[in-house]
């Protein structure tokens, strides 16, 4: 009804050519090859088409029918294909957006591997066959089409609808295209049967009505690829984009590859035996039904296992959805060797290959999934339907506890060590902010005991041989740590869904039941050192980029063990601070984009504050001064004086963040797995909010400030790491001693534009992220608001 009210008078009609015109390109811009450098890294060819089908026919999607087959990635598929041939890494295929009532962009994209640059021809008359195939049923698959709009419909009902604003705004968008009745479903779903359209558009898609784009990073990948024959484009990028000063060429596509590639020869060819059309998806749920929340806000009910624990909470009143969240964290035998380090990282690049089909399907079935390889075990968290969800839990946890399965073979442990060692060596092009977290996640040792250059030092060691023992001894022991959050009608219900299953996997695989006390679920050796008073232990990096121009540096200073009071007194203190730090280095004193401080809690519920800055005109000593400078400025000139009633408004903040609901199923879960280490209860957010209604005084925020932040404190403790950049004067630390500290850069006026007002730009970038490798335990994201 709020919808219908606010629309007045028909939807505005967009069509911008005349009536009867086939297309919106000119004849002499098909059948072309255009050679583009790009802004990215990727090496990717993009087919375009223009199809007659455009926003007024969202009621029958007719180009989602090829959208799906030539988009998917399971067995059969074009990029399946394309994949076991290692031509390709990557594809993509649908629309594009519409051009308006009448007309869409339909494309295909490819990412390839270094092999398929040699061999480009190839991957195109590959995605042509797929076309082929989809042709030669002579209609459109009744199986296929059935599947497509279950997926369709299974995507839609288990989808979160996100932040207000954004949905908002999206329903503004559909319903003035698609008017109010279906502004929440239109286009989401085929509400209309029309297949003989999609008939239509496969017709389209031919190598005749096509364009095509090569693009790449740099000009020598299009050297090396006319140079092996690769391509037809011209080698020369002898043209210049308009607005971009992008390099590029254009070329007609050769009458060969056209004729290859044309529907009549392809109607005489044997197709390739690797393309099929998908098989059934097995995790689709037609199931919508949501069972009565329990009422009030409850605490999960522990349900003891075998081989651990689960924490198990039923859907609250205002997540009335049929949908649950399952977290399984395995803690499997511990070993924190530089050895085991590398061959986990490599175990999950192998797992997550050979499951490739798997979190496809499940993807298209609205089942959400992520895993990941800790030093201690194996996490798998997923949300979805309520009666999807922990029969493919099951399925990938049976796949992990197969010995078998996670050895692999040589071949596949090679390959994936080589995209193992890649990721490493692109650490050295992270931004200097980044590094300098990662090192002091090392350094602090919170679940990472080895550098990115120490792992990738060990790579040249690293064999199959020594992957397959490291296998072998990863099951000896077991325990699980499991939450299940969401549509359940009674908590007995994850025991026979879920729970009891588990415990027969671990049982099945060999492994002995594990004690808690043996494998705890994170490290905890953080020990600073003070060199003297109110000074810090620094570590001093060399660059790690040449080509990176910024340096950095990380503060991080210890708060102490955690406790209700301790947390929300540092909360507050940090909240009231963030904006002045903010805005003194990188509005005031112009140093540099990344700029932020935040508070937060480790995995083993150390408390603490974080100080981050990055510049490209100063080096990090000079960053440090400033934060110094800025510790001692923010005492006497802020706080000191600071009114009672500005530190009661903060307060008020902090509290209404800590009533806050949960957003979704998903956020729910992942906070009550969070929530199972904290020291003072599942139910610390009550007595947070029980500490913040006494109140906090100026006074006591003072005296925490004097303890744990001044520069003159005599038990502060911390760690500041250094990044240097390769374009500035190595600067030499003396560790022993106190650090001589440079003094204040005098900053020169800038010039007002004319009809400037002064103002500052927006503040987005103060979110520079929390720690990596550090979560935030108490679920919540630190909210460095930039405006004072």
């Amino acid at each position: 009804p709020i919808l219908g009210n606010m629309q007045v008078g028909p939807n505005a009609p967009q069509s911008f050519l005349p009536a009867g015109t086939l297309s919106p390109i000119r004849p002499s811009a098909l059948q072309k090859w255009y050679n583009v450098i790009t802004s990215s890294k990727k090496r990717q060819v993009r087919l375009s088409w223009v199809i007659p089908y455009g926003r007024r026919h969202w009621k029958s999607m007719p180009y989602a029918y090829v959208s799906h087959l030539i988009g998917h990635e399971v067995k059969g598929s074009v990029l399946a294909a394309l994949r076991e041939k290692n031509l390709a890494t990557d594809l993509s295929g649908g629309s594009a957006g519409s051009v308006d009532n009448d007309f869409m962009q339909f494309i295909v994209d490819v990412t390839f591997t270094d092999e398929g640059l040699q061999r480009i021809p190839d991957v195109l008359y590959l995605v042509f066959q797929y076309l082929e195939l989809i042709r030669r049923a002579g209609s459109v698959s009744a199986e296929a089409y059935s599947e497509l709009k279950k997926e369709q419909l299974a995507v839609f009902e288990f989808s979160d609808v996100g932040p207000a604003e954004d949905y908002a705004s999206q329903l503004s968008v559909a319903g003035s295209e698609m008017g109010a009745e279906f502004a929440v479903i239109g286009g989401n779903v085929i509400l209309e049967d029309r297949p003989e359209e999609a008939l239509e558009v496969l017709e389209c898609l031919t190598a005749e009505n096509c364009f095509i784009t090569f693009m790449a990073g740099e000009e020598e990948v299009f050297k090396a690829a006319a140079a092996a024959g690769a391509f037809a484009g011209k080698e020369d990028l002898d043209q210049v984009t308009r607005f971009h000063g992008m390099k590029y060429s254009v070329s007609p596509i050769p009458e060969v590859m056209l004729q290859a590639w044309s529907n009549a020869s392809l109607a005489k060819v044997e197709l390739d035996p690797l393309l099929a059309l998908p098989a059934p998806n097995p995790y689709l749920s037609d199931n919508f039904t949501v069972y009565s929340p329990p009422g009030d806000s409850i605490a999960p009910t522990r349900v003891e296992m075998k081989y651990g624990y689960a924490l198990v909470k039923r859907n609250e009143a205002h997540l009335s959805v049929p949908k649950t969240h399952v977290t399984v964290n395995l803690l499997l035998t511990n070993n924190d060797s530089i050895a085991a380090t590398y061959y986990r990282a490599v175990m999950k690049e192998i797992i997550d290959e050979a499951l490739v089909d798997t979190l496809y399907f499940a993807s298209l079935a609205g089942v959400n999934f992520s895993g990941s390889v800790g030093f201690i075990g194996y996490t798998v968290s997923s949300t979805g339907p309520s009666e999807s969800v922990p029969k493919f839990v099951l399925l990938v946890l049976k796949s992990i506890l197969d010995l078998k399965f996670l050895r692999s073979t040589a071949e596949v442990f090679q390959r994936q060590k080589r995209h193992y060692e890649l990721a490493l060596v692109s650490k050295k092009e992270e931004q200097p902010y980044l590094q300098t977290m990662a090192l002091l996640s090392t350094f602090l040792g919170s679940d990472q005991a080895y550098g990115w250059e120490e792992i990738l030092d060990f790579s040249p060691k690293a064999t199959y041989e020594g992957y397959v023992a490291f296998v072998n001894s990863f099951l000896e022991a077991a325990r699980a740590e499991v939450v299940i959050d969401g549509n359940l009608q009674q908590i007995s219900d994850a025991s026979t869904l879920l729970l009891r299953p588990l415990d027969e996997l671990l049982e099945a695989s060999g492994a002995h039941v594990a004690p808690a006390a043996d494998l705890p679920p994170f490290r905890d050796f953080y020990t600073p050192k003070r060199i003297g008073k109110g000074e810090l232990l620094l570590v001093n990096h060399t660059p790690f980029s040449e080509a990176n121009v910024n340096s950095s540096v990380t503060v991080r200073l210890q708060a102490g063990e955690a406790s209700p009071e301790r947390d929300s007194f540092i909360e507050v203190l940090s909240n009231l601070m963030s904006a002045h730090f903010f805005n003194t280095l990188r509005g005031t004193e112009a140093l540099g984009y990344v700029v932020a401080s935040q508070s937060g809690v480790t995995h083993y519920r150390e408390a603490h504050f974080l100080f981050l800055a990055q510049s490209s005109l100063v080096g990090p000593l000079y960053l440090y001064s400033r934060i110094h400078a800025f510790i001692d400025a923010f005492e006497k000139q802020v706080l000191e004086p600071m009114a009672q009633s500005e530190v009661d408004t903060a307060v008020i903040g902090l509290i209404q963040s800590r009533k806050a609901l949960t957003t979704s199923v998903a956020n729910d879960g992942s906070r009550a797995f969070a929530d199972r280490l904290c020291p003072y209860g599942y139910d610390w957010r009550a007595k947070e909010i029980a500490v913040l209604e006494r109140g906090v005084t100026k006074e006591q925020l003072l005296n925490l400030y004097r303890q744990l932040i001044s520069n003159n404190s005599d038990s502060r403790l911390g760690l500041a790491v250094f990044v240097n950049s390769a374009s500035l004067p190595e600067e030499g630390l003396d560790y022993s001693s106190a650090v001589q500290l440079p003094q204040r850069r005098v900053l020169e006026p800038l010039p007002k534009e004319e009809g400037s007002d002064g103002s500052e730009s927006d503040n987005a970038s103060n979110g520079a992220g929390s720690e990596e490798g550090e979560e935030d335990e108490e679920g919540e994201e630190d909210d460095d608001d930039d405006d004072d």
